[in-house]
């Protein structure tokens, strides 16, 4: 029987892209999509093997900058749920209005939402999920503002969404990007750690709709349209959506690892592993962007504009200060 979650040591850039290539053996013959439509698989890319944990949830040194009603712009951590949701909130309001202030479309816009935001109401979907008793439960983040999270998440802010992509190579290319960047700086720590390819079979989470469960993670699909850095980067985000918010209960910063080998026996074995983690020495992270290079997986190609093109310039010093592999 297959573990929940499947480890694949490399030890060459090419190896590691034949491994997550789609035409793979560890994906070969499985169908892209599954019955719904969803993706079966979708790819993250790390410099180093941390927790999957996302930016608005973070501790310690990496504890986010966000508003919070009474304090305003900090970093000082939530204590319980109804305070991080708050301060995820006044975040995104801060966001969502400085946006319309600048003329900038957002997504889902209606005078509902705009009215909602405005009185700073506790907006939760109280209609999505049911209580066993049959009564609604209100979930956070609601649907209408999953799309305006997501692109929130690509310009930098701190968000509850994990991000994903549908392209294997793409997630490759952000691993080896931040790894490369810190050899670059002479930092010999990174030498001896290994960068990773996550790849998420999501498709099971069609198992929890059709069994009517509340689901561990749910998949955001926010449009592509209007949003040029999700489209060129094929993203997607995951989200830990949170019910019955109480001042009384702590926040969850269980990773996304954690969350799923909890929830792993509410999936059949034969869909075993959920997980699959790629991994290469660090000291091939340089290697990894070239050869990504060679295929235009650059900068330029996932950040369209003129900051992707200056980006991909930084890239070319990489390869000039560490060498370029010989072929």
């Amino acid at each position: 029987m297959a573990d929940v979650v499947e480890r694949i040591e490399c030890q060459q850039g090419e190896e590691l892209l034949a491994a997550i290539s789609l035409r793979g053996k560890y994906f070969r013959g499985r169908r892209r999509e599954s019955r719904s439509g969803m993706e079966r698989w979708i790819f993250r890319g790390q410099a180093q093997e941390w927790p999957m944990l996302p930016s608005a949830l973070r501790v310690g040194e990496h504890t986010p900058l966000l508003f919070h009603p009474r304090q305003g712009w900090t970093r000082n951590a939530a204590n319980n749920t109804m305070e991080q949701k708050n301060a995820e909130l006044f975040t995104l309001q801060k966001f969502f209005w400085e946006c319309d202030s600048q003329g900038l479309s957002l997504p889902n816009d209606s005078q509902l939402l705009r009215r909602q935001l405005a009185q700073f109401d506790m907006i939760v979907d109280d209609h999505f999920e049911e209580t066993a008793d049959g009564s609604p439960m209100g979930l956070w983040p609601p649907e209408v503002l999953l799309p305006t999270f997501a692109l929130a998440q690509h310009h930098g802010i701190p968000t509850r969404l994990l991000d994903w992509t549908r392209k294997p190579f793409v997630a490759a290319y952000f691993a080896a990007r931040d790894a490369a960047r810190v050899r670059f700086k002479n930092d010999s720590r990174v030498e001896w750690t290994r960068l990773v390819v996550y790849a998420f079979k999501a498709s099971v989470l069609e198992f929890d709709y059709a069994e009517r469960r509340e689901r561990f993670t749910s998949i955001v699909a926010a449009p592509r349209h209007g949003n040029p850095n999700l489209h060129a980067q094929a993203g997607v985000f995951t989200v830990q959506r949170l019910a019955g918010l109480s001042i009384g209960d702590p926040v969850d910063r269980r990773s996304f690892d954690d969350q799923l080998s909890a929830a792993a026996g509410n999936y059949p074995d034969s869909e075993w592993p959920l997980l699959r983690v790629f991994t290469l020495p660090n000291r091939c992270s340089t290697e990894l962007l070239w050869l990504l290079y060679l295929e235009g997986l650059t900068a330029s190609a996932v950040f369209p504009g003129f900051n992707g093109v200056a980006e991909t310039l930084k890239d070319e010093e990489l390869f000039q200060g560490l060498g370029i592999p010989e072929r």
